[in-house]
Order: C-alpha cells, then sequence, then structure tokens
C-alpha cells in the first residue's frame, strides 16, 4: 500500500495567504523527506474558504520546482470548466517540468457555484467532461488532439511538450456508484472520499462496484485510492483538542451542519493514537483493498503547522510500516 497526502488549502479570514502558501509547500517537502508517495492538491474557485488553489496545474508546476521525488497529483481538476487543450498542454508542461512525476486527477467538479461563475449550465457538465476527458487522453497518447463534439471542435494540432510518461497518468475522482463504474469501465485508476461514503455507509460498495467493473473490460490490476483525514498524536484526546475546531469548521462551511466528533471518528476519519489510527486504516483497507491510501492531515485548515508535520511525522515513523505487515 501507498500513503500520501491531501491539501485543499483554504485560507480562513483569520489567516494570511502567503503563510497558509509557505506552509502547505512545506509540508509538502516534507512528506517527501518522510517517504510518502505523493502530494493530492483539490482545485477550487471563488471560495477561499474551500480552496485558493484556483489553477492545480499551475500549482503542480512549483511543487515540482520545490521537490525531486515525490509524485505530484491534482484531486481533481474540474474538467467542465477548463478547456480540454488548456488541461493537456499544461499537465504535459508540469510532467516535463517534474521528470515525469505528475498524477493527473480529474473529475467533474462538485460545487454549483464554480460551474455559474464560468456560466457552464448543469445539463453540459456531464457532455463537457467526457469530451474532455477523451481528448485529453488522446492527445497524450499520440501527440495531436482532432475533434469535432458537441462542445470542442478542434482542428488537427500537435502538442508539445511531448509527454515523460507514454500512459497517461489520468485518474478520476468519483462520489457515486455510477461515477466510479464508469471510471473503471473506461480502465482509469479511482479516487474515493472516506468522508462521503463511510465505513457504516457504501464505502465497500464502492470498492467493490470499482473491482467488478474494471475487471469486466480490462486485465490490468485496478487501483484504488481513498481520501481518509488522519491525524496522529500520543493520545485521542489530545488529538481531539488539536483538531475538534477545525473539523467542525469545515463541515459548517462546506455542509452547513452539526457533526458529531465520535461518530466522525470511528466512520469517517483515522484519529488518534498511533494504535488508533492503524486500527482504522487497517479497516478501510479490508473493506476496499485499496492500493493508496490519501492521508488528509489539516481537515479545515485551522490546525497548526507545526502540530501538522508532527503528526505526518508520526504517521510515517509509527503507521506506515506497520500497515504494510
Amino acid at each position: 500500500m501507498k500513503f500520501s497526502i491531501h491539501h485543499q488549502l483554504p485560507v480562513l479570514p483569520n489567516q494570511k495567504q502567503e503563510e497558509r502558501i509557505r506552509d502547505t509547500i512545506e509540508q509538502i517537502k516534507a512528506a517527501e523527506d518522510l517517504g510518502f508517495h505523493a502530494i493530492w492538491q483539490a482545485e477550487g474557485h471563488f471560495y477561499p474558504l474551500h480552496s485558493i488553489i484556483s489553477a492545480p496545474l499551475v500549482y503542480s508546476s512549483f511543487v515540482a520546482s520545490q521537490t525531486s521525488r515525490i509524485r505530484i497529483g491534482t484531486a481533481a481538476v474540474s474538467l467542465p470548466v477548463h478547456h480540454p487543450l488548456s488541461v493537456l498542454e499544461e499537465a504535459l508542461t508540469v510532467d516535463a517540468l517534474s521528470c515525469g512525476r505528475l498524477e493527473l486527477g480529474v473529475g467533474r467538479g462538485g460545487v454549483p457555484f464554480q460551474f455559474v461563475g464560468y456560466g457552464i449550465p448543469k445539463d453540459e457538465i456531464d457532455d463537457r467532461y467526457e469530451e474532455s476527458l477523451s481528448i485529453i487522453e488522446h492527445g497524450w497518447k499520440n501527440g495531436f488532439v482532432q475533434a469535432n463534439g458537441k462542445h470542442f471542435k478542434i482542428p488537427k494540432v500537435d502538442i508539445y511538450p511531448r509527454p515523460q510518461q507514454k500512459s497517461p497518468p489520468i485518474s478520476v475522482v468519483v462520489r457515486s456508484e455510477p461515477g466510479i463504474r464508469e471510471a473503471a469501465s473506461q480502465g482509469w485508476p479511482a479516487i474515493i472520499s472516506l468522508m462521503i461514503h463511510r465505513m457504516n455507509g457504501n464505502l465497500a460498495e464502492m470498492a467493490d462496484a470499482y473491482y467488478k467493473s474494471f475487471r469486466e473490460v480490462d486485465k490490468r490490476k485496478p487501483h484504488l485510492s481513498v481520501v481518509v483525514p488522519v491525524f496522529v498524536g500520543e493520545s485521542s484526546k489530545g488529538v481531539r483538542a488539536t483538531i475538534e475546531r477545525s473539523v467542525y469548521d469545515i463541515y459548517r462551511r462546506n455542509f452547513g451542519g452539526i457533526v458529531n466528533y465520535a461518530i466522525l471518528e470511528q466512520t469517517a476519519a483515522a484519529w488518534g493514537n498511533a494504535d488508533t489510527v492503524l486500527s482504522n486504516l487497517k479497516a478501510v483497507k479490508d473493506l476496499t483493498k485499496a492500493e493508496e491510501i490519501v492521508g488528509w492531515f489539516n481537515l479545515g485548515g485551522l490546525v497548526g503547522h507545526r502540530e501538522t508535520l508532527q503528526s505526518m511525522q508520526l504517521f510515517a515513523h509509527s503507521v506506515m510500516g506497520r500497515l504494510n505487515d
């Protein structure tokens, strides 16, 4: 099993943008030193309490300049709000600058006001996503693009730079069983979220749907990643004192409701001392047979930089190796 980290990068009213960016880059460098496999960065528009990274591939090019080994992922580029040629060219540029370390996570996007801002009607989202993904895949594999679709009509054009990775390193971020079946039917790696599906929800059903659909069409090994809120401390009580405000804040901002920390702790996260985190992640692994756990160490963005680094260090030293035993 591989272990990676996830960043959303919100900036709250009492925070400074430059400090949040600096701290996040330092955490990425630390993740590389600690042996994490990849960094996965979200995309957000028009709402800094969600994320200020509106151009994740531009951000990824800077991450490439600051690192040398860790893979650099987007989770995800919201394809319906972009022109596929721009996504393809930017992705290839990041792949070249990073010497083949790009992981291009894509998705439909899940925040309605982002589509409103770009003038994308709701009934065009699926078509734009599917057309864009097809164009990006073809261009990466063949070095040129030519399209005559409903939304994108492109004369034959050559694409540069040429890819470092011959196969397009595409993963699909999904939220539903139809979505994960579609990703599997096209042979793509998939990324799902424990926050959405939960251990006592449809997490196992999502994984089963993926593997069944994948094996029906592709003989390669399927690849499923699960994003898991993670925080490791000396005690569960200490962890709760450190992250509880941040946890409640993100649920209030994004979902408009009040949540029960104890229920989240048991069903939708891996928080606590090393043994507790290990136990919860083993449960996720058993339910999903995932190839990759993507740890979200600063859920909500209110956990201090020093505390986040300490948690990552504890995870790397006390959980990683034991989970693969």
